[in-house]
């Protein structure tokens, strides 16, 4: 016959078996969620003086702090389905499927005249900046030397200004799961109600 008080010890033990497995598997699950690939550095984002829509200066490392998905536009959208416009329906997508509070903000840069049409998207979440001369093609040059970007391009940089990926408007997911990971971590943005 099983005496109460052994029935006990061993219910005891199960109980700080289970306990233990669940404290150490939080570390755990935290070091193989960290030893998920890191996107390399690609380039820097140069400190660029950027002009908002209603004419005012503002430099590119006021951005600095929040995950980025830029988008360089230097022409008008062409008719068609494919670059201008792609870009276009990926960030509409982007900035729809972001958290309020993420700290994820996305950047259209523009040339000084001319440049996609992007009507008016949120400025709490999406900006439209021109760029001075020299312009879209001296900043490319900049940030990916010689390298052509193609013509649906969307660039990730991460919160300290690093390029970390170009993908296409066709990737959306992709970058959205990345801008995600990057943003891990970071102060959520403040919200204005």
């Amino acid at each position: 016959m099983i005496s109460a008080p052994l029935i006990a010890g061993w219910r005891q033990i199960g109980s700080w078996a289970v306990f233990s497995a669940l404290v150490l598997a939080v570390p755990l699950w935290a070091l193989l969620d960290a030893d998920a690939p890191t996107l390399p550095h690609l380039a820097r984002l140069p400190n660029t003086p950027l002009q908002t829509i209603e004419g005012r200066l503002i430099d590119s490392h006021a951005f600095l702090g929040e995950v980025l998905v830029v988008e360089l536009a230097p022409q008008p959208c062409a008719a068609g389905p494919g670059g201008c416009a792609a870009r276009g329906r990926a960030l509409d997508q982007l900035a729809a499927q972001l958290e309020d509070d993420a700290p994820v903000r996305l950047l259209s840069l523009l040339p000084v005249s001319g440049g996609a049409d992007r009507g008016s998207p949120d400025p709490t979440r999406w900006n439209l900046l021109r760029v001075p001369e020299p312009g879209l093609p001296a900043l490319q040059a900049r940030l990916l030397g010689d390298q052509p970007l193609p013509e649906d391009a969307l660039l990730l940089f991460d919160a300290e200004g690093s390029l970390r990926a170009v993908f296409s408007a066709d990737e959306q997911a992709a970058l959205l799961a990345e801008a995600r990971r990057l943003a891990r971590g970071l102060p959520a943005r403040q919200t204005v109600d």
